[in-house]
């Protein structure tokens, strides 16, 4: 019984984390001054469309692949980069500038993001239809 709740819970943090991602690329498309190339200039990013556009696409499409689960680890591997450099580019100059209730703050999704990201990567397997199968018929 423990397996299979683990598995349906991890699951559910498994959409929860896609639609997060798919979210967050679809806004770097529909709000660019905002989260997309005007992010990125502000950042300091050289050729900020190309990035947004390249962060956005792949953000939506590590979603889509954490939906269809066979090759979620790969997409959880990508998502933990961007997370990475998010992290270095936003929240550690966040941290430096205005302290660190700030950083805390800025951090908090991002965080969210990033610790589902790694249970994902680690229990990738509960994920895969033969071991759910096998974990409903031990219980």
């Amino acid at each position: 019984m423990y397996k299979k709740t683990t598995c349906t819970l991890l699951k559910v943090l498994n959409y929860a984390i896609a639609l997060v991602f798919f979210s967050e690329g679809l806004q770097k498309f529909l709000t660019p001054e905002k989260t997309g190339a005007g992010r990125f200039s502000k950042i300091g990013f050289e050729y900020p469309e190309l990035w947004a556009s390249l962060v956005g696409g792949l953000e939506i499409l590590c979603a889509i692949i954490l939906i269809l689960i066979p090759l979620q680890r790969i997409a959880t591997l990508v998502l933990l980069v961007i997370m990475a450099t998010a992290f270095i580019t936003t929240k550690i100059p966040l941290l430096s500038s205005e302290g660190f209730w700030a950083f805390a703050h800025g951090y908090r999704t991002d965080f969210f993001a990033t610790v589902l990201l790694v249970l994902m990567l680690r229990y990738e397997g509960v994920f895969k239809k033969e071991n759910t199968e096998a974990n409903e018929k031990q219980h």
